[in-house]
């Protein structure tokens, strides 16, 4: 009877007999070959699934670019009713360039009024310079539509508000082309891209980029040196960087970005932005920008300076005429407009098919439809503004022709974009002053209205035009090269009047001289009295014959002289007197003096020297005059004449 209980030593494994053992190993190699047939017809179907993709692509690129000549065209995103990302199973078409080469589709500024304009090295200073490996030595203007490499480096630098997109190709994880990676660099920016083995580059000093990857497993690392050195990566889809002197703002902009800072790695849908502030180390949670964000706005703003560059719209927008940039020499084709809709084909009634096609910008009238057999339908083209009608796939330039429908058939019309016509208008200024244009250049296309500000320099005023116009902003059309003058004169200087009055006798003198002075002319003042006068006082309170007066206004000043009187006295020498003895007299009057002697006394003389009892003295000064008198003795003490006086 077997036991169930455990024994530690069991006995040896029976041995399966031979016949069992060949059939397991028969089975088991069976399962082995057909598992290896399954996955080898895997692997088959798989690669030849790869290889027809390849065939497919290389096919399409074969039509899209019947010659080496490349194409460039650059579309400005279409508004749509509500947010959709850019659909990544139909890629734009792009120039495809090896990895180590960089080119500048178009330089150009936004103007709220105007819209998108081109930006030329004759336009202004504020003109974008790169230093390549060709011009290491100093930066050189951007050339559009130049090819450079990228084997090392390339430094950008913008100015103003001019920017420039550019396209650099680029490298997917497989190796293999796959499309141009988009970087536009908006105006006051400073960077340095370099891109090697398919990682890009970029050293952001200063400024704002915008990034569209070509390929979802594309890596695009951006270093901020002025921000701690902070490093963010872009992986796949395309972004918005912003700096300024205290945070670093990333917009994901289409499809989900991938972002790294420092050791943290987050993901960001689109339409949604966050902030890296390193003075606090802080970096702000994702928030949305689409409307009714407050940030909408801001992200309009920079979508229009970038020419409608980003291709996710969140609302619809009133957009630019789609813009095609070509270095071909035929022009990829599409449907004019939406076929007119035709009735119901009669019962028995053969019908054709007109399809209707548009190359460049403009439309044709009818844009095709289904017409029975035998009818003429005449076609009309009509070129969109800035364009011009070259000519019909049939043949003929006329913008209208007739067909016959006896077939199915498929018209091109064909529209060249027209050569913008531009006119230089320089600005001469006479005198001293300045002159401001808006929009600001010197060349503009033909009708464009330009706005002329004059600004006097200090001490001149705005005299007038070359054009008759007297006003300080005047305007021109620019339907030809134009010159214009703004001549400026010195203002007429402010005048004040100086009247000087006399009172009494005297008279003032000026300098310099006149009764008329500019503002802030010193006038010197210098009173004279006539003789027996003298200066008194001026009407200011001064009492200084000579005084400054500074002309600020019209002055009234009165000189004031008053007349003086000479002091007569007179003294005696002996026995006698004079008759006056004092007195105080005007200039020039003579006084008689007459000396009377003391009984025993005689007049002897004057002391002006006269000799006679009675003499004059002329008062044109003080005059101090002794009468001399002498005893008589022996003469009679008391002569007759005395008597005769005293009674």
């Amino acid at each position: 009877m077997n036991s169930n209980q455990y024994n530690p030593n069991p006995s040896s494994r029976p041995r399966i007999p031979d016949h069992t053992d060949k059939k397991s190993t028969r089975r088991t190699l069976l399962y082995v070959f057909l598992s290896i047939l399954v996955v080898g017809a895997i692997v088959l179907v798989a690669l030849l699934f790869n290889v027809k993709r390849e065939e497919e692509q290389t096919l399409k690129q074969s039509f899209s670019h019947p010659s080496d000549t490349p194409v460039i065209i650059t579309t400005s995103p279409e508004p749509s009713s509500t947010p959709t990302a850019e659909p990544s199973s139909t890629p734009s078409a792009e120039l495809i360039y090896s990895s180590s080469n960089i080119q500048a589709l178009r330089v150009g500024y936004y103007n709220a009024e105007l819209g998108y304009s081109d930006y030329s090295l004759e336009d202004g200073r504020d003109y974008p310079l790169w230093t390549t490996e060709s011009n290491s030595v100093s930066p050189e203007p951007i050339q559009v539509d130049q090819i450079n490499t990228l084997d090392e480096s390339v430094s950008i630098q913008s100015f103003g508000d001019v920017g420039v997109m550019f396209s650099f190709g680029s490298l997917s994880q497989a190796g293999m082309p796959s499309g141009n990676n988009h970087l536009y660099v908006y105006g006051g920016t400073r960077l340095d891209l370099i891109n090697e083995q398919g990682l890009t580059d970029i050293v952001l000093t200063e400024g704002a980029v915008f990034l569209k990857m070509a390929d979802e497993a594309e890596i695009a690392q951006i270093v901020f040196p002025r921000h701690r050195n902070v490093a963010a990566k872009l992986i796949g889809g395309s972004g918005l960087f912003v700096t300024d002197s205290e945070s670093v703002s990333f917009w994901c902009i289409s499809e989900d970005c991938q972002l790294e800072y420092g050791d943290e790695f987050m993901k960001l849908q689109q339409g949604q932005i966050r902030v890296y502030k390193p003075l606090e180390e802080t970096l702000s949670e994702p928030e949305d920008y689409q409307p009714p964000s407050e940030r909408y706005d801001e992200y309009v703003s920079w979508n229009n300076k970038c020419n409608l560059c980003m291709p996710y719209n969140f609302a619809p927008e009133p957009t630019l005429d789609t813009e095609i940039i070509t270095t071909i020499e035929a022009t990829p084709t599409k449907p004019a407009h939406t076929p007119t809709p035709t009735a119901t084909p009669k019962p028995g009634v053969t019908m054709y098919t007109l399809t209707v096609l548009v190359e460049g910008q403009g439309s044709v009238s009818p844009n095709g439809g289904s017409y029975e057999a035998g009818s003429r339908v005449t076609l009309t083209a009509s070129p969109a503004s800035g364009w011009q009608f070259v000519g019909w796939s049939t043949g003929g330039s006329d913008l209208s022709t007739t067909l016959t429908m006896n077939d199915n058939m498929t018209v091109t019309a064909r529209f060249q974009e027209m050569t913008p016509v531009t006119y230089k208008l320089a600005v001469t200024v006479e005198g001293q002053g300045t002159v401001s244009l808006n929009p600001p250049g010197g060349h503009y296309q033909a009708g464009s209205v330009v706005t002329l500000t004059a600004s006097p320099a200090e001490g001149w005023e705005f005299a007038t035009w070359s054009t008759g116009a007297t006003s300080t902003t005047t305007t021109v059309t620019m339907d030809g090269n134009k010159t214009i003058t703004a001549t400026f004169r010195k203002k007429p200087p402010t005048m004040y009047t100086l009247t000087v009055t006399v009172n009494g006798q005297g008279w003032v003198s000026s300098y310099p001289s006149g009764g008329s002075y500019e503002a802030g002319t010193e006038v010197k003042l210098t009173a004279t009295p006539a003789g027996g006068w003298e200066f008194s006082a001026w009407s200011t309170g001064e009492t200084s014959s000579t005084i400054t007066v500074t002309m600020n206004s019209n002055i009234s000043i009165t000189a004031t002289f008053t007349q003086y009187m000479y002091s007569l006295i007179v003294y005696t020498s002996g026995q006698g007197w004079v008759r006056p003895d004092r007195g105080l007299y005007m200039p020039g009057t003579v006084v008689t003096l007459e000396a009377y002697p003391y009984s025993g006394w005689v007049f002897d003389r004057w002391s002006n020297g006269s000799t006679s009892r009675i003499t004059t003295v002329t008062m044109n000064s003080d005059v101090t005059i002794t009468a001399y008198f002498v005893q008589s003795y022996p003469y009679p003490p008391y002569p007759r004449w005395r008597d005769a006086i005293d009674k």
